[in-house]
């Protein structure tokens, strides 16, 4: 078997068990589903989706990638070309879903942990706008890269019709890194702004930039995948950085939700075991309105469970922000 596909597989096996864990740590926890989590479970199927169809049509035409961007490509070209580029097609299209489903369920999550800072709560506001209209746009943009649309399924010898997808893909992996790093950056200040101890602090921030990797992965797929001359993103250089990128995407997305139900099953104990309860901790001083909240009884601690709440396995008191 090709070790891509080896490789897809295990990705995606890890994206199937990370959701499936938050949504245990939901019920788990009850919390209660909402947004953020419906969010999430599109963008797993919408790549399950994906990698099927990649895994149809490599299997079914290998070889096809080379005849997209060959004037006399249509000398030699078969019906199970113009399969495979349909599915490729598809592919492209659907992966806009994946990545902005994921992104505008990170930025719902932090409207449920930080949503009472109305400055933050305006920065949440802007993000989902801006995720929102970057999911419209691209997607429209990625059915569209032909007219008639047909033309996306045959080589691309008649390059009048279709836009240059090869530099569409290298600039909007470039604008995505860019939107990861903001969602990213957000809740950071509010994590520093809190007193904290600093192993504290920088265990907090680390996971939130487990989301680097995933700004790595996706500016490695648009790298690779550019063909300087071509028309046609070189899928076949691509295919895993695109797989990595929007399962570890996935992951990331879940494992603030997910962390709540390793502590309780358990007990870890350890100074970065309090990183989400330090998020709702943040979370309760703003609702409390007063200057300091100490959080002392470890029996009403596991007690509570909405995201709101704390969880910690610590004495922690956190001073109010300015």
């Amino acid at each position: 078997m090709d070790p891509s596909i080896i490789v897809g597989v295990l990705i995606a096996a890890l994206a199937i068990i990370s959701v499936a864990l938050r949504f245990w740590s939901r019920r788990y926890t009850k919390t209660g589903l909402s947004w953020d989590d419906g969010l999430i479970l599109l963008a797993l199927l919408a790549t399950l989706l994906t990698d099927a169809l990649i895994i149809w049509a490599t299997s079914s035409a290998p070889g096809a990638d080379d005849t997209q961007d060959d004037p006399a490509a249509d000398e030699n070209y078969t019906p199970s070309d113009v399969l495979y580029n349909k599915a490729i097609y598809a592919a492209t299209v659907l992966y806009f879903t994946i990545t902005s489903s994921t992104k505008l369920s990170i930025v719902l999550m932090y409207h449920r942990l930080f949503s009472v800072d109305p400055s933050f709560r305006s920065q949440i506001i802007a993000a989902g706008v801006l995720v929102s209209v970057y999911w419209l746009g691209l997607t429209l943009a990625a059915i569209l890269q032909c007219v008639p649309v047909e033309y996306n399924w045959i080589p691309y010898w008649h390059p009048e019709y279709c836009f240059n997808f090869n530099v569409f893909w290298f600039v909007t992996g470039i604008l995505e890194a860019a939107i990861d790093i903001y969602i990213i950056a957000m809740p950071i200040r509010m994590v520093l702004r809190l007193q904290l101890s600093t192993s504290r602090k920088i265990a907090t921030t680390a996971v939130f930039l487990l989301g680097v990797f995933v700004i790595a992965s996706g500016l490695v797929k648009a790298i690779v995948g550019y063909s300087p001359g071509s028309h046609a993103v070189a899928f076949d250089k691509a295919e895993i950085w695109t797989e990595v990128h929007c399962c570890t995407g996935i992951v990331c997305a879940c494992l603030p939700v997910c962390w709540q139900l390793f502590i309780r099953l358990k007990h870890i104990t350890p100074s970065w075991a309090s990183i989400p309860s330090i998020w709702s901790q943040l979370t309760s001083v703003h609702k409390s309105g007063s200057s300091r909240v100490t959080h002392s009884s470890s029996e009403r601690q596991l007690a509570r469970v909405s995201d709101e709440d704390v969880l910690p396995m610590y004495n922690i008191t956190a001073t109010k922000p300015a």
